[in-house]
């Protein structure tokens, strides 16, 4: 069992008072061990809700408490803070939220590595608090499918997949050929990225060794999956980098391949919107014009490509960025900046009634409200869909895609546009090909290597 660390911890620690007037060997051992588990627990959290290494997140004294002692948990903390490893920020509020605890320390990807925990006694409140959250999440078949699959994957033993996307940020050592990857240098908001996937690279090689769902809750990355009031599922695997996730095969040496839905947020959004209007008594013809646009452009899976082609704004946008302002634009308060670009025009433009039944919602329910039914609707589709997959299929969901390996593909995306029609029925016809709405590809991207 590993945890994270901070390389060099010891000598800094040998200049703290309360360090150094430890006498016995074992309770130092202890000491670092808790000291580990705080800088993990940081981490672990800032990856969770994916914050750079320098931001704070809140972690509640009661959890402190249960792992490094209710009577040492402040002198660990003030150890390490006094040795300038972490910082804290005491502003808190009773019932709402705790302090916060960052990273203060480190100069290179070197810094944060992963140690064996020293001693039994610590060893053992880890393997007890794994067991104990292996156990809750048990009691949750949708959770429990997830974690039993995430054990199935195999991480390829080789940084380059990832490390070559930073190769236009890094500088290189000229002596040694590009294929070595020998880095010598970063800049700060490159190296908080770098961190987190070096996070993830280290830790899923540690799980090549167990196909056992146990070792997947001992990951120093790992964190508690949660069901969220719209349905959608957060767990480890929806966290790790995507250059990461081109890394995996599963534990039987096959490749991992996607079923995702194309345009898939405001695709659904439309979808709701034309069940709306399926309601309603009369439509003036430009709204049937407008629904039958919308229906010709979600069945081909050209919501984000239509947008794009009639777009000024989005002309010479790459397709992340383009898919990301679409997004925000769709998402915006009706009386902000972004809602009264120069791209939310040209959407409104493209879709005035659509866009005036999402402006309704904003006014009546607040503008989370659209997030909130594209999310809630999204998981309708891909949780229950999920839900349903054979249990002795590798398959893992990542929101509004299924992985599962390529012989299952067909089966997954059969089941994806079945529950689409069940859904929006009064939609899209029982006979309606939904083949161009769910696309499937590969993700594997590195061969084995074992």
């Amino acid at each position: 069992m590993k945890q994270f660390s901070i390389k060099g911890l010891e000598e800094l620690l040998s200049k703290d008072a309360y360090y150094t007037s430890i006498i016995k060997q074992d309770n130092k051992d202890l000491f670092l061990d808790k000291c580990n588990w705080l800088v993990s627990k940081i981490l672990k959290v800032q990856q969770q809700y994916e914050k750079g290494i320098n931001e704070l997140v809140n972690i509640h004294s009661d959890t402190l408490k249960k792992y490094l002692g209710d009577r040492y948990y402040k002198i660990i903390i003030n150890s390490l803070v006094a040795v300038k490893i972490i910082s804290i920020n005491k502003t808190h509020s009773s019932g709402r939220f705790s302090y916060s605890y960052s990273i203060a320390y480190f100069s290179d990807k070197e810094d944060i590595m992963l140690v064996p925990v020293k001693t039994k006694r610590f060893r053992n409140k880890l393997i007890n608090q794994s067991s104990e959250s292996l156990k809750k999440i048990s009691d949750n078949y949708l959770l429990k499918k997830i974690i039993n699959n995430t054990a199935k994957l195999h991480l390829i033993n080789s940084r380059k997949n990832y490390l070559y996307d930073f190769k236009d940020d890094l500088k290189w050592d000229k002596n040694q050929p590009e294929d070595e990857y020998i880095i010598v240098w970063y800049e700060d908001n490159v190296q908080l990225r770098l961190n987190k996937y070096d996070a993830y690279f280290d830790a899923f090689r540690e799980l090549n060794k167990s196909i056992e769902a146990i070792d997947v809750c001992s990951l120093p990355v790992y964190f508690n999956p949660i069901i969220s009031d719209l349905g959608r599922v957060y767990h480890l695997a929806t966290s790790v980098p995507r250059l990461i996730r081109e890394g995996f095969l599963t534990k039987t040496n096959e490749e991992i391949w996607e079923v995702d839905m194309a345009s898939a947020q405001p695709s659904i959004l439309m979808l709701e919107w034309l069940k709306y209007l399926n309601l309603k008594n009369q439509l003036t013809e430009k709204e049937k014009d407008e629904a039958a646009l919308c229906l010709k452009l979600i069945l081909g899976g050209e919501v984000y490509k239509h947008i794009k082609d009639n777009s000024s704004y989005l002309a010479n946008i790459d397709y992340p960025k383009m898919k990301k302002n679409i997004l925000t634009s769709l998402n915006s308060k009706i009386k902000s900046k972004i809602n009264s670009s120069k791209l939310s025009k040209e959407i409104k433009i493209l879709f005035p009634s659509f866009i005036s039944w999402i402006n309704r919602m904003k006014t009546s329910k607040g503008h989370e409200a659209v997030s909130h039914l594209g999310q809630s609707s999204e998981a309708n589709i891909f949780v229950e869909v999920y839900k349903g997959l054979p249990d002795d299929i590798f398959s893992l969901i990542i929101h509004d895609c299924i992985l599962t390996t390529k012989d299952n593909t067909r089966m997954v995306k059969t089941l994806l546009m079945n529950r689409v029609k069940e859904l929006y029925k009064g939609v899209i016809k029982k006979e309606t090909n939904l083949d161009k709405l769910f696309k499937v590809d590969i993700v594997s991207k590195a061969k084995p290597d074992y």
